[in-house]
């Protein structure tokens, strides 16, 4: 079955969160097997909030060696202290080696919008 392009990545995986709740190793297998099957066209981005970057980055090692799109292409990074909190979720994320960043969520106030603009392209 094919998927229109217009409903392309349109799901975010947002399983560690409620509903949910996942276990991180639980999240990952889950991610990647949704990857895998016949809907993996409409699968988005994994979900994480910056507090679990590590843990995240520790469950994808079951990935290593394994096929091209085992892991996860990029994740969605949820930072819910809004930009107080940017710089060091960005730290963590770059010290991360089996994460690539591809969105940021966080709360940003208009006033806060520009500086934390300047932190992303930084």
């Amino acid at each position: 079955m094919s998927i229109p392009a217009l409903f392309s990545g349109l799901f975010d995986d947002a399983a560690l969160f409620p509903p949910g709740n996942a276990a991180m190793p639980d999240a990952v297998r889950g991610h990647a097997r949704y990857r895998q099957d016949w809907y993996a066209d409409l699968v988005a981005r994994f979900v994480c909030p910056a507090g679990r970057l590590v843990e995240l980055d520790g469950a994808l090692a079951e990935f290593d060696g394994a096929p091209a799109g085992a892991g996860l292409p990029e994740i969605s990074m949820t930072v819910p202290g809004g930009p107080a909190e940017l710089a060091a979720a960005l730290a963590i994320a770059g010290r991360c080696p089996r994460l690539r960043i591809g969105a940021v969520e966080l709360p940003v106030s208009p006033g806060e919008l520009a500086t934390a603009l300047d932190e992303l392209g930084s």
